[in-house]
């Protein structure tokens, strides 16, 4: 008891952040008002799922990266407006969750909330800006307990649907195991829970909020047909359980439909460092560097770029194993360490197991290969780890052998 009074005569004394929350706003409202930017035709506006998990919010100096907008979560987003003192709050709302979901996560989702409307682009690129929060961090990266949303994109005249909340040159959902402390740390912000004993609140406690982590502010786009009539729908929910929440944070006014040269314009910066980070490495046919001399080709390009790969590969379902392999890209960097620079390392597996799981898997062959090389003179701390799961094949999926080539890590350099 004493504790929790400790707590209430100081934490209220300092000039803290907050949310300031409108809660339960009728679904219209919502995106007629405060979500949309221009002169977008909207209709059909629909929501799904409990009311207490929607809002409109005014952020006044937390660290949540967006200053106002539309909230939607899988608990109650009034739990959203206090200082972080619990690292697993959960609002069961007993709502379903959305078989669209289910199909992302190969899994089952719970505590649903679905925004979803019509509406007619003035221009060639539709774009929103948002940020994702969960509870889920940190505990839970590279687990089951992946919550998990989609912005579906759908032609509605060619009945053609995507998933815009993706990393942008890829299919990669953006979720808890995908941006993290590890994976595209850039773009991610820590929020450590509260102890409300601790006599020290430094600046970035008083601008605490509930959730433990978020990512940054990042964009949703795609190119659309002006004058055609278009279906988004916004949705999010828990997954392999309706405990520890997460939320979407929609920026107020950011829908809008534009030109290609005002996009690029704006967004550039963000777009190119993913796509960039994602890029299809050149790899080798085996573990010994490419020889510049097998052809004058190869030789310019060699001595112009001056980058190369490496290649580890790993057992079925391991990423711990082939010491010699390793020994030998050891050795082989070893070699130009005065001189080299590691540009990244990136895992891969075959086809065997969902999505997630060889996502994750590939992360820890990635981490394996960088752990390794830690031991050598390179300076390993700011380089990049990150994992293609299965959607980056060298070799057919239907053979030993052509599984075998797929189950590796590239090690990008430069020399």
């Amino acid at each position: 008891m004493k504790r929790l009074l400790t707590a209430f005569i100081i934490l209220p004394a300092l000039a803290m952040g907050q949310i300031n929350l409108n809660p339960y706003p009728h679904a219209t409202e919502m995106v007629r008002d405060h979500l949309l930017s221009g002169d977008i035709k909207v209709y059909n506006v629909k929501y799904f799922g409990d009311y207490k998990a929607r809002a409109l919010f005014v952020n006044k100096g937390t660290i949540l990266p967006i200053k106002e907008g539309i909230v939607i979560s899988t608990g109650e987003v009034e739990a959203i407006n206090r200082l972080n003192q619990n690292g697993g709050t959960s609002g069961v709302n007993d709502t379903p969750g959305d078989p669209a979901l289910n199909e992302i996560v190969n899994g089952v989702t719970y505590d649903a909330g679905r925004l979803s409307f019509e509406f007619v682009p003035t221009d060639s690129i539709i774009s929103f800006e948002y940020v994702f929060a969960s509870e889920e961090y940190p505990e839970y990266v590279f687990s089951p307990f992946n919550d998990v949303f989609a912005f579906f994109l759908t032609d509605i005249k060619r009945s053609t649907t995507k998933n815009l909340a993706t990393i942008p040159g890829s299919r990669l959902p953006i979720n808890v195991n995908n941006i993290n402390d590890r994976r595209f740390p850039e773009f991610y912000i820590e929020n450590y829970p509260i102890r409300t004993f601790e006599k020290s609140l430094t600046d970035s406690i008083k601008r605490s909020f509930e959730f433990d982590g978020c990512t940054k502010t990042l964009v949703a786009y795609s190119q659309v047909r002006p004058g055609d009539p278009y279906r988004i729908i916004i949705t999010i929910a828990d997954v392999s359980d309706a405990v520890y929440d997460s939320a979407v944070f929609l920026k107020g006014g950011s829908f809008k439909s534009q030109s290609i040269q005002s996009f690029n314009s704006q967004y550039k910066a963000v777009i190119q460092y993913f796509e960039e980070s994602e890029l299809a490495e050149k790899e080798p046919e085996s573990i010994t560097p490419k020889n510049s001399e097998t052809s004058n080709e190869n030789a310019h390009k060699t001595s112009q770029d001056k980058t190369d790969s490496l290649v580890v590969h790993f057992d079925f379902d391991e990423y711990q194993h082939f010491e010699n392999e390793v020994n030998i890209a050891l050795s082989t960097l070893k070699g130009h360490s005065q001189t080299l620079t590691i540009k990244s390392i990136t895992g891969h597996t075959d086809s065997k197991g969902t999505t997630q799981y060889n996502l994750d898997l590939g992360m820890r062959r990635a981490e394996y290969i960088k752990s390794a090389l830690n031991t050598t003179e390179l300076d390993m701390y700011e380089v990049p780890v990150r994992s293609k799961g299965e959607s980056s094949p060298i070799s057919t999926n239907n053979s030993d052998e052509g599984r075998a080539a797929n189950r590796r890590a590239v090690i990008l350099y430069t020399y």
